[in-house]
């Protein structure tokens, strides 16, 4: 690893373990504190119509929000590989974990739709070294690999009638 201590550091990206900035307390993207309710600068009209922080909230589906450090995974060709983990580089990942996947989705109980709770991946690169090679003296690497991100529902709704017209004519003929 010391050889190839210049080459780790220039890929390496520091992840901060902040759950504030993580969760859903936060501005939304392009809105910084205070210019939802700055209306002064636009003329009197507030360009929110509502402020994050007015509203009661409740997630539709419960999770657990962690980071994690790990050491061995899968990237996404299936290879196994070890994660480097040093002191001066540790590689964290925020994951975002389903309690309860498919699962009626808590808000949705009683409103005659149809909903389950799923979970969302996304890719993360990681700085790592291949499973296989590492007794070959290789330098890490980056590889890509899926972790949990988010705690979704999905909602049955309705198909426009036309097209469960388009359908129906559909599987109709011969």
């Amino acid at each position: 690893m010391h050889r190839c201590h210049e080459t780790v550091s220039l890929m390496y990206a520091e992840v901060p373990e902040d759950y504030e900035a993580l969760g859903d307390s936060h501005q939304p993207a392009g809105v910084g504190p205070g210019q939802e309710t700055n209306i002064t600068l636009l003329g009197g009209k507030n360009p929110l119509p509502w402020s994050w922080s007015a509203y009661r909230k409740e997630s539709a589906c419960e999770s657990e929000l962690r980071f994690i450090q790990p050491h061995v995974a899968q990237d996404r060709l299936g290879r196994w590989r070890i994660i480097v983990q040093t002191n001066e580089f540790p590689q964290r990942v925020a994951i975002d974990v389903c309690r309860r996947v498919d699962d009626v989705c808590k808000v949705f109980t009683d409103c005659g739709r149809k909903s389950r709770c799923v979970q969302r991946y996304s890719y993360q690169p990681l700085i790592s070294i291949d499973q296989d090679k590492r007794q070959a003296g290789q330098c890490p690497t980056m590889a890509v690999f899926r972790f949990p991100t988010s705690c979704v529902c999905h909602v049955e709704v309705d198909k426009p009638q036309h097209v469960k017209s388009a359908r129906r004519n559909s599987a109709l003929k011969p």
